[in-house]
């Protein structure tokens, strides 16, 4: 293999931070390597993969991620995070096939990737409010959001609206937003501390933060401190039960709509409006 000791670094960072993206991992159990003439085992009903002894096994996509995240795992034993995992059980030539043809997929164009890479600034912002701050201890790398642990965000809805919300260029706005963001989270954790334990309110569930952003962003923007932040969000019925929200479509079934994202934005916007 051909690694390359920044990428490894770099890779490993990232997932002790917890802002790996998750992506895919494809290994192959090399035909007859399994010492029994058989290299694996799928348990379809236990949903469970044996690996048999004698079978080698090839990286035939993630070579860098596979080290890099065993490498920060020997580091933090109680690291989280998931990761799509292919295995499959081919031949070398069939191998070589997959490779090629995976070799053939799109590049993509300079000036996404350029996109990409400014995309990095609001994760490096939920970097800075994991490590210190009201949010401490409060953000999650997975999917779904443990809030009896204390949880209330994910890392990837956080992201997302601030990439919305603020439009960052550069390095030096990262530690400006993080403090912003911090300082409007202060005020709302100490106002409506009530709210975090209370089951019937939305104020602090992880899709809410895209409108607890914007409208840090906009008072931001506007030099409104944030110890007037009642007078604002206390326009708002948090309740489940407000009509409110599964007339916009915020709500549907009990749960948050995983398309009500621009709502929640636009009652947050209209704060300041009325």
């Amino acid at each position: 293999m051909n690694l390359n000791p920044k990428s490894l670094r770099e890779i490993e960072k990232q997932t002790l931070d917890g802002d790996l993206i998750t992506s895919t991992l494809r290994y192959n159990a090399k035909v007859g390597t399994g010492e029994d003439g058989v290299e694996l085992i799928y348990d379809e009903r236990e949903k469970s993969l044996t690996l048999l002894e004698g079978t080698q096994i090839d990286v035939l996509d993630g070579a860098h991620r596979t080290f890099s995240i065993y490498n920060a795992y020997m580091k933090k034993v109680d690291l989280e995070g998931n990761m799509i995992v292919i295995f499959s059980n081919m031949t070398e030539a069939q191998c070589k096939r997959v490779q090629v043809d995976m070799a053939k997929a799109n590049p993509i164009p300079k000036p996404r990737l350029r996109e990409l890479a400014k995309d990095k600034l609001a994760d490096e912002v939920v970097i800075e409010l994991k490590a210190d701050g009201e949010l401490k201890g409060r953000i999650t790398s997975n999917s779904n959001v443990k809030y009896s642990y204390g949880e209330v965000v994910t890392f990837s809805e956080l992201s997302d609206a601030i990439d919305h919300s603020f439009q960052l260029e550069n390095r030096l706005e990262v530690i400006e937003v993080a403090k912003v963001i911090n300082d409007y989270m202060m005020y709302l954790f100490a106002y409506y501390k009530s709210n975090l334990s209370d089951k019937n309110s939305l104020m602090f569930k992880s899709r809410m933060f895209i409108g607890h952003i914007e409208l840090a962003a906009r008072m931001f923007e506007h030099t409104i401190p944030f110890d007037n932040l009642r007078q604002y969000l206390n326009k708002i019925d948090f309740s489940m039960d407000n009509p409110l929200w599964e007339e916009i479509g915020i709500l549907k079934y009990g749960s948050m709509s995983a398309r009500s994202r621009t709502k929640i934005q636009t009652v947050f916007q209209h704060l300041l409006k009325e």
